[in-house]
């Protein structure tokens, strides 16, 4: 007849908390990790041996790609067999689990009151628990003791069996997305790290004063030129705000010379900063002088002048020859 003893099971994992992590709640991915399973069987020898122990493992183990928060449970089917008959003799099993919640199931038998039999397959499943980090474990320790009585004319017998089907450790965890900003703006939500559980994310950018919002770039791509934006998430991504430098509005200044003269700056055109000033003056030429400007075709004196640049602008210096008036025409 079959008699099965003992277990003792204790899983170990990893927990952690980071404080300055973002959590958007609702689930995304699910890695599990299954084992075999293993069987060991204590059975003692009343010659040599009266009593029996014997040992064994099951570790599993799940790699996230970042350290992060996460959630987690185990699933345990096992078979536990405990016999003992005689006095004195004895037989125990135990399925103990801790760190993050506490659980202990015995079986035990003792040849004195009779013997207590287990038997048939079953299933323990943990309930959620929460840790942080790069990686869950999990360790799955089979302990079968049996020890025989030591009483006399009784025939003594002891055996302790324990089988682990199966086990499984289903870890659910999030994606990161890492919003950052290039040059001078804002995002909401402000920049960071951001655990998102969900499949999508959204931000918006609003640039500094003197600064414009030029597009979103995701993972190191153009994404987006709209300032408010949601990406579909399925792994870890960096979002980033670009923001650039907003250029001054620039107007040109056209110089130009009517008769014989000069100008400084000379004649040509140039480019001057929105609000700023530009100041010209004239030179005549030998036998000449200045008589006035003609600025955007309107007359004005004064030399040298000085012209607001609030747009564009043309400006001609008129000289006359200093006989006054236009020379008459040759007979």
């Amino acid at each position: 007849m079959d008699r099965r003893i003992g277990l003792v099971i204790v899983l170990l994992l990893l927990l952690a908390n980071l404080s300055t992590i973002v959590k958007v709640e609702a689930s995304t991915h699910v890695a599990t990790s299954t084992s075999g399973s293993k069987e060991i069987i204590a059975c003692p020898d009343s010659g040599s041996s009266p009593q029996d122990i014997k040992q064994d493992a099951i570790t599993l183990s799940v790699t996230l790609p970042s350290p992060r928060h996460y959630k987690y449970r185990v699933k345990i089917g096992y078979e536990l067999y405990v016999e003992a008959g005689g006095l004195g003799s004895y037989a125990k099993a135990q399925v103990s689990a801790s760190v993050g919640w506490s659980r202990s199931i015995d079986y035990l038998s003792d040849g004195a009151v009779g013997d207590h039999k287990d038997t048939g397959l079953k299933t323990w499943t943990s309930p959620w628990y929460t840790g942080y980090g790069s990686s869950v474990s999990v360790s799955v320790q089979l302990y079968a003791e049996a020890k025989l009585g030591t009483g006399t004319g009784v025939s003594s017998h002891a055996l302790a069996q324990v089988i682990v089907s199966s086990v499984t450790l289903e870890v659910e965890y999030p994606d990161i997305v890492t919003l950052e900003v290039s040059g001078e703006g804002s995002t909401s939500p402000s920049p960071g790290v951001y655990e998102v559980w969900e499949s999508s994310f959204s931000a918006s950018a609003s640039p500094a004063s003197g600064w414009v919002f030029k597009y979103w770039l995701l993972d190191g791509v153009k994404y987006s030129t709209s300032s408010s934006v949601t990406i579909s998430v399925s792994k870890d991504s960096v979002l980033t705000a670009v923001f650039e430098e907003q250029q001054p509005q620039k107007f040109r200044l056209t110089i130009s010379v009517q008769g014989q003269g000069s100008t400084s700056p000379p004649p040509g055109t140039y480019s001057y900063v929105e609000g700023s000033e530009a100041t010209v003056s004239a030179s005549p030429a030998e036998g000449w002088k200045f008589s006035y400007w003609l600025l955007d075709g309107v007359k004005k004196t004064g030399n040298p002048i000085t012209v607001t640049m609030n747009k564009d602008h043309t400006l001609v210096a008129v000289f006359e020859e200093s006989g006054g008036g236009s020379s008459p025409p040759s007979p």
